[in-house]
């Protein structure tokens, strides 16, 4: 369960903090938490929510995959003050749908080998993350803005579920190279065909949304990474199964109670899919460590160092279509690290990796 953020600043306080704190010094936490609260009271005021549990609980962050700017944070901040002052003076200024373009400019995308897709299991080709390229997709003229900017998060999903298939066929090629057991393959081989019909579902949403199905290509063959060894397929199991595939799945699941039935039975479907991979990577991650116990200290140090992605995504008032705020996803991913993951793999190391009964040098876990 996650815990909902509350919200104790008044307007008029957040006011006069910004007031007295130049743009140069207005630091991401304090644009997040500035942001976050009167955006907050700006919806209640124009009853877009009922009450503040229900606002957004953040707005992105700029980590590897944009450039925060600190003066671009401070023309948001005053433009949602505007839009505060007006909205609670007269409830026809509300905006539909509810953003404020000056706040698009904060967080500056800047690409690079970190930026990859969010679900399902990403595929990297020399460091680098690919997406399945879109051929065809022309919305339907007259499509309502927010509808198409659903449409478009729902398209990156397809593209992104659809480079797990070559990812799992991959997986699965490293796996039989070093040695894993039948089972783990043959699961690699029924998560192979789970992305497939992912992508046919989340692209027929995009078409339900934006009245055209895009038509997507394809990646070329992807060999197994002569490389790959044990402890590779062990830290990526941990991080793009465990963290990655286990986040896709609460997502899936947090977004259903909010969406229209046909987003709803595409993000159950999803759900139950992503959570059984995520079973795999547990799996591969307990014969690992069965294998060579003294990758316990390098996934423990990969799991302390792990961080949830930035990204300068907008995705405000798109939760009837299934689509979670940057914040909530960041949100529900750490609070999946702390109470399942650390836990689950200290119990792994505790059972594969535990100090000899003699004294004698180790390096266990």
């Amino acid at each position: 369960m996650v815990e909902r953020v509350t919200y104790s600043s008044s307007p008029l306080l957040m006011c006069l903090f910004l007031a007295a704190c130049p743009a140069d010094t207005l630091d991401e936490g304090s644009y997040s938490d500035a942001r976050v609260e009167l955006d907050c009271q700006a919806r209640l005021a124009c009853g877009e929510v009922s009450e503040e549990s229900e606002c957004p609980t953040g707005f992105g962050g700029s980590g590897a995959c944009a450039r925060y700017d600190a003066e671009a944070a401070q023309r948001c901040i005053d433009a949602l003050e505007q839009l505060l002052d007006e909205v609670e003076a007269d409830a026809g200024a509300c905006p539909d749908p509810f953003q404020v373009a000056a706040c698009d400019e904060v967080f500056v995308p800047t690409g690079g080998p970190e930026c990859g897709p969010s679900v399902g299991r990403p595929l990297t080709i020399d460091g680098r993350p690919r997406l399945v390229p879109v051929r065809r997709w022309v919305p339907s003229e007259g499509v309502d803005e927010t509808r198409l900017r659903a449409a478009k998060r729902w398209l990156e999903c397809a593209r992104g579920e659809a480079a797990s298939v070559p990812a799992f066929e991959r997986l699965h090629d490293e796996l039989l190279r070093n040695g894993a057991p039948k089972p783990l393959l043959a699961q690699c081989r029924d998560a192979r065909r789970d992305e497939v019909e992912h992508a046919h579902l989340c692209a027929a949403i995009v078409g339900e949304l934006s009245g055209a199905k895009p038509e997507l290509g394809a990646l070329p063959p992807v060999s197994a990474r002569p490389g790959a060894g044990l402890e590779q397929l062990a830290v990526e199991a941990l991080l793009e199964g465990a963290i990655g595939e286990g986040s896709a799945a609460a997502w899936a699941a947090a977004a259903v109670p909010g969406a229209d039935p046909p987003c709803a039975r595409v993000l159950r479907r999803i759900a139950t899919d992503e959570l059984r991979h995520a079973t795999l990577s547990w799996r591969i991650l307990a014969w690992a460590l069965d294998q060579r116990p003294e990758l316990g200290p390098a996934l423990r140090g990969t799991l302390d160092r792990w961080q949830p992605r930035g990204t300068a995504e907008l995705r405000l008032g798109l939760a009837r279509f299934g689509v979670l705020g940057v914040g909530q996803e960041q949100v529900i991913s750490q609070t999946l690290v702390e109470t399942v993951v650390r836990p689950t793999l200290d119990a792994l190391c505790a059972r594969y990796c535990a100090a000899p009964t003699i004294s004698v040098p180790s390096a266990g876990c």
